[in-house]
């Protein structure tokens, strides 16, 4: 019985090994072939991603433009409401108006005083 399985083993024993070397080989090359999808698609991502990164560090840099141009208009607008803010109080601490009618002397004095700059005095 020993001899018969012997030759049975003899015999199928090719084809078996044959089998399992054709099996190794399209295995090895599908996960080659895998190898090569799994690799595309990590490129694709990756530009994918890229891309998207860079969209998102523009809308960024946008954001950060737009807002420093609002910051400065702030800072304006704070620097002419300080400047209003304190010639009011000025105004109000010394009245320009001190009841004085405008035909009054003062009236001339006020004349003379803007004429000034312009009247030529004789020469001697």
């Amino acid at each position: 019985m020993s001899v018969l399985v012997s030759k049975a083993v003899a015999i199928v024993l090719p084809y078996i090994a044959g089998l399992f070397f054709l099996t190794t080989l399209g295995l090895g090359g599908l996960s080659v072939y895998r190898g090569e999808v799994i690799s595309n698609l990590q490129s694709k991502m990756i530009e994918d991603q890229s891309k998207e990164l860079k969209v998102v560090i523009d809308s960024t840099e946008l954001a950060k433009a737009v807002g420093d141009k609002v910051q400065i208009n702030l800072d304006s607008i704070q620097v002419q409401k300080e400047k209003t803010t304190h010639e009011v109080k000025e105004i109000i601490k010394e009245p320009i108006y001190l009841n004085v009618c405008f035909n009054d002397a003062g009236l001339s004095k006020l004349h003379e005083t803007i004429l000034t700059p312009f009247t030529v005095e004789p020469q001697q």
